[in-house]
């Protein structure tokens, strides 16, 4: 039997309704999902009063919960602490715990009973546990904070760093050094876009032979190699008196300091080197005072916003003729934040032994050379490894373990082994916080990892989010540390009733420092070498020999920092998902080496590839490199692609984009030990990327594509959320899916312990703006409210404590920031910082979710007191002047005034935290709020609504008449009465005519997108509820440039920071400083597409939270044929499908209503519509009006339920 599209859709949901219902019990009732602060079985539970829930499945229609009981049993002696007694309610979410003092480290039982509409009753059980209750390193028994103060230096991955040393000229006039030779990524021609190949460095020479005359000193920077124009025999620069007039060079080198011993220190940062002479700075003019001057010696650019060269790579030497130079303490350090940042020192120096003309004499390095030519020699500096660490201990004789649990937490991120095992499967725990203020903690059940006797527990660490390059801001390097540190307690627990404690110190545990994974970093990679695992064989076993380990020290966090130690909220960083390469590309180097390999999608994680027995041998470097994009220009593109990356062009067609990545190098380096089958699986990195570039050394040809894995990697879950559009043209359907897709895999991809942006480059940040944008959709997709719920402890953490002129409550543009002590500002950029009530907002309407209103509202209303502070004007008081700054980001429009959407943004946040205020019991606040409110209301639109014709304008008079301008105000009800109706007419033309923005003088295609941030996730929401759905449709499946589906029809995978991200990538003038393929923000869209086009929503606009009762009103428009799709609430799975006549017409819906929850169906149909029949669980109410379209309005009790709209009635089924 053949079926059509639509009848698939409804077999699709037909099934989906089945499953509803268990295997083993067909067509009953059952309780399941019970969860304690929202988590399954959690094992940390640090609040006291942790709210509990459950879920009833049944497809009985009707079915509902009338009655609950938790009883909650301690398990040590089996006494109940909390009996809630018959309760007659249906709430089964957030039921706040109210008995006994819930004590530390302690495991509970509860038995839940539900009683259902019939009365019958059902039982189901489950169990949570306490964390340690107790923020103080005094709750881990004596633990300490251990791990290595040994540095290592990995040198192709230092672009942020000095070498100084001191030198003195025994014979002759000259001295030079090497730095960045060497570079692997110059060596090879496929591995940069300028195709050079060869020997590369940067040597720096003092020329002191003028010294004394009117030639004066000269220092000389040579660049070989770094570009085509590149010479070795003449200087890329000089600074001289010749050439800079004014500089100081001659002050530094006189007459009679010629020959005396001097210090010369070059810094690196962003391609550029400055200079200190004997503790003075080098500058070229004048005004420079001592900030030395700054010389760019990078190809590719002059910023962290471009890829960077020289890094340290190869150091070492030039012997210039008739030369003969000491050097004394020579040395190699870390910049930023680093305190003990000495990298590279004399005990390193035996690698310059073998370099022609240099000599090492104990502290000193000689570099002599008697012949008339100079000669150069450098060396990789790159030493030590990732800290190793490892402890054996015993099980106490004689008696019977019962329970053994561990509570892990480190200054970085760990991997944790016990007997040979990993324990947990978590990445990079304990994640990313405001470590200032807040360290989290996970605990771990490993009684089943346990063994009788002699035990093992072992930990790798990696620099996570603590040490290492953080942030595009390069002396955030190392901010919160030189060091990483792990601090562990373990509690084994006896039949007998006596405990076992097993924590981290100095004197029981040991560690090695010279491991295979030799560094790791998240923006530049991970350096692995094999040949250093025999040494480690075993190492998490209880057999192992570790005596020639050592002893760890004994880290201490910085004076600054003072961080609670509390359990965290969310679930770690963990692989989601396995993906294979879908192809092979075609383009690869000449020699076959290297391939360039498709992961099909743009996803964020880590490599899985295994390399067959025999195509590597020992010595041999893997080079694992990564895009998002290849370079076009092959056969079939553009011919301006062709021409300018094409053969006949830069010949760079088909290989891998690295712009994009900036000053991250996000290269992973494989060093073989022998020739037997390998898998190499990064464990101390991640990245965003589509394509994989892998180099084998010693083989010819592509690996297969079954051994080119992708490990996903995500704080989120796979997503829950579905959708499944038909349309008339085949095409918009299939556009509209994927970038459905899209919407879900960039939240995968972002949603990283913090809600971050742009997973490729040096960026990972969290900006408060994006997430204020996109959290209602995020909720959708997938549960986030224990995601939200820890990046709000961050959040608060860094909220501005004010100063004597600054009012405290200012949020940031990200989060965590990075600041020594408290922020004593208050920072503009509303749209940015009403993340503070927008996240618990989204959370609360979406999940129900008051806890997080009470952690919360105190630090919004500090937020909005401290925006109220700021008066406007005298003409304005109650709009707040703090509403300058980050606003409609990215708008192609860039015309709609900071004040206007950042003010209207302001007012709703005082709309809805009066709403979570009334939530909780806090009527003053609410009150206080709706009278600012009102206020501000009535002056926003004096001051930003023309009177005479309702359009919108800035506070001087001027016209702005955007989209954003109405956008934001309308879904924000920032209108007045009066106001509205034109506002929404305005949107609605300049929806279909975005040209008449403004004055007229931009022209933009039909029905695109002129809006950023701001106007980009209220547009179509807002012209929805006017009933402006013809218009939303249209800019909805519009492919021109700007639309969401233009990055679909260019091959997208996720969503885009820019709306033409692939032409900013490679048009003429192609820049690339800005521009992320991986970019959950204006993916906010997700919202209306469920909300609006699914049309499931809750009613929050009449104080109704958490899909007890919900609202449907599916949408239907342009040509669809079909929808179908699915959200988990917290209840249950609604599902919502329809059919359409392609012209806009609702024919057909079908809607599940989860058990125990009901739900009012705004039906769409026509005015001719008036027969509206009922069925048992669908009662028909009224024909109304909603949104600004007619509808049939049903009050719908549990169940599903098919509506089919034939001519003059609607039949119920």
């Amino acid at each position: 039997m053949k079926y059509t599209l639509l009848q698939l859709h409804w077999i699709y949901l037909l099934v989906g309704c089945l499953f509803l219902c268990p295997a083993y019990a067909w067509c009953t009732t059952s309780i399941l999902s019970l969860k304690v602060q929202n988590k399954v079985e959690p094992l940390a539970v640090e609040d006291k009063h942790p709210v509990f829930s459950w879920q009833m499945q049944s497809d009985e229609v009707g079915q509902k919960q009338t009655a609950y009981r938790i009883v909650v049993t301690r398990k040590s002696d089996n006494r109940v602490v909390w009996d809630s007694r018959k309760v007659d309610s249906d709430i089964s979410t957030q039921i706040k715990y109210m008995g006994v003092a819930l004590q530390a480290e302690m495991a509970y039982d509860w038995n839940l009973t539900v009683w259902d509409a019939q009365g019958k009753s059902y039982t189901a059980s489950s169990f949570f546990e306490t964390g340690l209750m107790n923020p103080h390193i005094s709750a881990w028994d004596g633990a300490e904070w251990i791990g290595s103060k040994e540095l290592i230096l990995d040198a192709a991955a230092t672009n942020y760093f000095m070498i100084s040393t001191r030198f003195k000229l025994l014979k002759g006039d000259r001295a030079s050094f090497i730095l960045g030779a060497n570079d692997f990524r110059l060596i090879d021609s496929f591995q940069n876009a300028d195709n050079l190949q060869g020997e590369n460095y940067v040597r720096v020479e003092l020329d002191l032979s003028g010294v004394g005359s009117a030639q004066g000193a000269a220092l000389h920077i040579y660049r070989v190699g770094y570009a085509k124009s590149d010479r070795a025999d003449i200087p890329f620069l000089t600074v001289s008196a010749e050439k800079y007039p004014e500089t100081n060079i001659n002050s530094l080198f006189t007459s009679d300091n010629k020959n005396t011993e001097h210090t010369i220190t070059v810094k690196v940062e962003s391609s550029n080197l400055t200079f200190t002479i004997d503790g003075k700075a080098l500058t070229t003019t004048a005004a420079s005072g001592n900030t030395p001057a700054r010389f760019n010696v990078g190809p590719w650019g002059d910023t962290h916003d471009q890829n960077t060269l020289p890094h340290l790579a190869s150091i070492g030497f030039a012997a210039m003729p008739d030369c003969e130079v000491r050097y004394s303490g020579y040395r190699v350090q870390n910049c930023g934040r680093s305190e003990d940042n000495v990298t590279f020192d004399k005990q390193h120096y035996n690698i310059f032994e073998t370099l022609p003309n240099v000599r090492v004499e104990g502290d000193d390095i000689l570099v002599r050379n008697d012949t008339e030519k100079m000669t150069i020699g450098y060396a990789d500096p790159s030493h030590g490894a990732l800290t190793m660490l490892r402890s054996s201990f015993s099980t106490r004789n004689g008696k019977k373990m019962t329970r053994a649990k561990l509570y892990v937490t480190a200054m970085g991120a760990y991997e944790l082994f016990m007997n040979g095992n990993r324990v947990g499967e978590d990445w990079f725990a304990p994640g990313n916080s405001q470590y200032r203020e807040v360290l989290g903690y996970y605990a771990y059940d490993v009684t089943d990892r346990l063994a009788e006797g002699d035990n093992c527990i072992a930990a790798r660490l990696n620099p996570g989010w603590y040490t290492g390059y953080m942030t595009f801001t390069m002396p955030n390097f190392n901010f919160f540390g030189d060091h990483e540190a792990l601090l562990a307690r373990l509690v084994i627990s006896y039949e007998d009733g006596s405990e076992q404690v097993v924590v981290t110190d100095k004197d029981t545990w040991k560690i090695y420092k010279e491991g295979p994974v030799r560094s790791g970093s998240f923006f530049h990679g991970e350096r692995y070498d094999a040949n250093r695992e025999p040494a480690v064989e075993g190492w998490t076993t209880t057999s192992y020999n570790d005596s020639a380990w050592g002893q760890p020290d004994i880290i201490q966090k910085r004076d600054w920092i003072h961080f609670d130690i509390v359990s965290r909220y969310d679930d770690p960083v963990r692989v989601r998902e396995v993906l294979t390469a879908r192809q092979v590309m075609p383009v690869h180097s000449a020699d076959k080496h290297t391939y360039v390999y498709d992961m099909g999608v743009n996803m964020v994680g880590v490599p899985s590839v295994t390399i067959p027995a025999g195509w590597l041998k020992k010595g041999d470097i893997v080079i694992m490199r990564y895009a998002e994009q290849l370079y076009p220009g092959l056969k079939g593109d553009d011919a301006w692609y062709i021409g300018e990356y094409g053969k006949k062009g830069r010949n760079i067609a088909g290989r891998p984009l690295h712009e994009t990545m900036r000053a991250a190098l996000v290269s992973d380096f494989y060093i073989a030990k022998d020739d037997g089958e390998v898998t190499i699986r990064p464990s101390t990195t991640y990245r965003g990327y589509q394509y994989i570039q892998i180099t084998l050394p010693s083989h010819s040809g592509a690996l297969p594509v079954s051994s080119v894995k992708g490990l996903v990697l995500s704080s989120d879950n796979l997503p829950s959320g579905k959708y499944e559009a038909v349309t008339a043209d085949g095409r918009t359907g299939k556009l509209v899916n994927q970038l459905f897709r899209n919407i879900q895999r960039s939240q995968m991809g972002n949603f990283f312990t913090i809600p971050t942006d742009c997973p490729q480059r040096n960026e990972r940040m969290g900006w408060t703006g994006d997430a204020q944008a996109y959290t209602r959709t995020a909720t959708y997709n997938s549960d986030v409210q224990n995601f939200f719920r820890q990046w709000m402890v961050t959040l608060r953490a860094d909220q501005g404590v004010g100063s004597a002129t600054e009012a405290p409550g200012g949020i940031g543009s990200t989060v965590p920031t990075y600041n020594l002590a408290d922020d004593t500002t208050f920072a503009d950029g509303t749209t940015w910082a009403a993340a503070v009530c927008m996240v618990p907002w989204q959370l609360y309407i979406q999940y129900g979710n008051k806890q997080v209103i009470e952690e919360n509202m105190e630090a919004m209303m500090d937020w909005l007191n401290g925006m109220d502070f700021y008066d406007f004007s005298e003409t304005y008081p109650h709009l707040s002047s703090k509403a300058s700054g980050l606003s409609d980001w990215l708008a192609m429009d860039p015309n709609t005034p900071a004040d206007l959407v950042n003010n209207a943004i302001y007012m709703y946040m005082m709309e809805v935290t009066a709403c979570m205020a009334d939530a909780i019991g806090r009527a003053d606040y609410a009150e206080l709020l709706r009278e600012r409110h009102a206020l501000v209301k009535e002056e926003w639109n004096k001051a930003y609504v023309d009177e005479a014709t309702g359009k919108t304008k800035n506070v001087d008079g001027k016209l702005v008449h955007s989209q954003s301008s109405y956008a934001t105000p309308l879904n924000f009800n920032c209108f007045s009465d009066r106001n509205k109706a034109r506002a929404e007419a305005y949107l609605a033309e300049l929806a279909a005519n975005p040209s008449a923005s403004g004055l007229g003088d931009a022209s933009y295609p039909a029905y695109t997108i002129t809006t950023g941030f701001s106007g980009t996730p209220n547009i179509l929401p807002a012209l929805s509820r006017s009933g402006h759905v013809k218009e939303a449709y249209r800019m909805f499946t519009c492919t021109d440039f700007t639309s969401w589906l233009y990055p679909v029809t260019k091959g997208a995978t996720s969503i885009w920071e820019r709306w033409n991200g692939y032409e900013v990538a490679f048009a003429k003038g192609h820049s690339n400083a800005m521009n992320s393929f991986n970019h959950f923000a204006l993916g906010a869209v997700g919202q209306w597409m469920y909300e609006y086009q699914l049309g499931i929503t809750s009613d929050y606009g009449q104080g109704e939270a958490g899909y007890k009762h919900f609202v449907l009103q599916p949408s239907a428009g342009a040509d669809y044929l079909s929808l179908a799709g699915s959200y988990v609430s917290c209840y249950g799975v609604i599902h919502s499908a329809w059919t359409a006549d392609g012209k806009g017409t609702l024919t057909g819906y079908r809607a599940t209503v989860p058990a125990n929850t009901t739900a009012t169906l705004y039906l769409p149909v026509s005015e001719s519509v008036s027969d509206c029949k009922e069925i048992k669980g669908v009662k028909f109410i009224r024909k109304s009006s909603r949104n600004g379209i007619p509808v049939a309005v049903y009050e719908l009790e549990s169940g599903s339920f098919e509506f089919l709209v034939q001519g003059g009635q609607v039949e119920v089924r």
